[in-house]
């Protein structure tokens, strides 16, 4: 019997203590418990810190027209308020490919600062963004393949050119006068500079001191495309390339350094203006090296006009 009674009294003792057990906290709604933040603050609901896309500007900004041959929509003019320009990437169900020319009437021009294209566009018409004199960054979509003639001539505010991944043709003074340029990236995907003897795709860029050449490009410029860019003091040319324009640096007073990875190249020219640094006399403080191990330096066009080493 009093084996029993102490049997009993041990189980109510247990009953008890698991009735009087604490639930567990309901975790919060961000999969903490007690309100806490899973960094230990509390009561912290604020959203993620990375940062969504921009909202693209509502069709009824643009005036624009079907490009049956590509399938696509061509915005033609722009008719928005914003200083922030975000293309859309549809327009009426249709995938925006081709920002037209003239895009901006002249009152528009110092309005726009920002502009982002998104992926779907191919093409960048000629003298698209000209003149928009406050226009300081571009985020260029991943499809753009042509950005042609004068599309950002004139852009005086535009800070960086880091020109998209496919892209295959560069027109003729695609960003001249462009005076605070201070960077530009070249993918390895140009084949096609635009034809001209007088203003280069990059031409009196004032402000140009880093050009970045991703290696595969085999041909770099036709004439000019860095003429009068003063800043500009070194650059280094990939083994990549294959032909280089004339006139390529003429009017780079600053430049000092100029390192070449590979063979020397032939200069693409149609007349007889082959200097590519643009110095009829000798200029003592521009050298030009070269790599030893590679061919035909003996008898590239400007020896025995700069200063030639080669690189140890």
């Amino acid at each position: 019997m009093k084996k029993l009674l102490a049997l009993l009294l041990v189980f109510v003792m247990l009953f008890s203590l698991f009735a009087c057990k604490e639930e567990p906290p309901t975790p919060s709604g961000d999969g903490t418990a007690g309100g806490e933040t899973a960094n230990g603050g509390e009561g912290d609901t604020s959203p993620s810190d990375t940062p969504s896309a921009p909202e693209a500007n509502p069709a009824s900004d643009f005036e624009y027209s079907t490009m049956e041959e590509r399938e696509g929509m061509a915005i033609n003019k722009y008719i928005g308020t914003s200083k922030n320009l975000v293309f859309p990437e549809t327009i009426d169900g249709l995938p925006v490919t081709v920002i037209g020319s003239y895009l901006l009437d002249d009152e528009k021009m110092p309005l726009i600062e920002s502009v982002i294209i998104p992926d779907t566009v191919k093409i960048i018409a000629p003298r698209t963004f000209m003149g928009c004199e406050n226009l300081k960054t571009v985020d260029f979509g991943e499809g753009v393949t042509q950005i042609l003639e004068s599309a950002f001539e004139g852009c005086i505010a535009l800070e960086k050119a880091i020109l998209p991944p496919k892209l295959e043709t560069i027109g003729a003074s695609a960003f001249y006068e462009c005076t605070a340029l201070e960077e530009v990236f070249i993918p390895k995907t140009v084949t096609t500079w635009g034809r001209t003897f007088t203003h280069g795709a990059f031409g009196a860029c004032a402000s140009l001191t880093k050009i970045t050449i991703e290696e595969g490009l085999e041909t770099m410029g036709f004439c000019c495309e860095f003429a009068l860019s003063s800043s500009l003091q070194e650059i280094e040319i990939p083994a990549s390339v294959k032909k280089i324009g004339t006139q390529l640096f003429v009017g780079c007073t600053s430049l000092t350094k100029v390192v070449f990875r590979g063979n020397a190249p032939i200069v693409e020219r149609e007349n007889e203006l082959i200097n590519v640094f643009g110095y009829e006399d000798f200029k003592d403080d521009l050298v030009i090296y070269y790599d030893p191990a590679t061919e035909g330096w003996d008898t590239v066009e400007w020896r025995g006009r700069y200063r030639m080493e080669p690189l140890s």
